[in-house]
């Protein structure tokens, strides 16, 4: 797990916008299998072929960051963002200035969300933004 990544994990857990959501790994290597908001708890399983290993965690909040180069879990964040800003149609996009920078762009590609030098770093950003 590389700084940034860490760093992206911390910001992201910071935002009011932030949720656990099933299928989201951790940066341990555990997906996340069940979450309960309210009691503040996650069951987390091992990636691994090794059935029924897993644990529950509690207050994951202070304990638990989000592996943001797995897919799934990139995926969750979008579908954070969109919640976070009432709109189901924004999305990550490249830059079209060639300047290899990222967008959150709103339904209608009229308005950025946020800005990043990566994916994952523009829809953090976007997290943080929302309003």
């Amino acid at each position: 797990m590389t700084d940034e990544l860490m760093e992206l994990g911390r910001r992201a857990v910071a935002c009011r916008g932030w949720r656990w959501m099933p299928g989201m790994v951790t940066i341990h290597g555990e997906r996340v299998v069940a979450v309960n908001h309210a009691a503040e708890w996650l069951h987390l399983a091992v990636c691994s072929d090794e059935p029924n290993r897993g644990r529950l965690v509690f207050n994951p909040w202070k304990t638990c960051l989000p592996d943001f180069s797995d897919a799934a879990t990139l995926g969750c964040l979008l579908a954070l963002v969109r919640k976070a800003w009432g709109d189901e149609r924004a999305s990550a996009n490249a830059s079209p200035y060639g300047d290899g920078r990222w967008g959150v762009v709103d339904s209608n590609a009229l308005r950025f969300h946020a800005m990043g030098a990566t994916e994952r770093e523009a829809l953090v950003a976007a997290l943080e933004a929302a309003p």
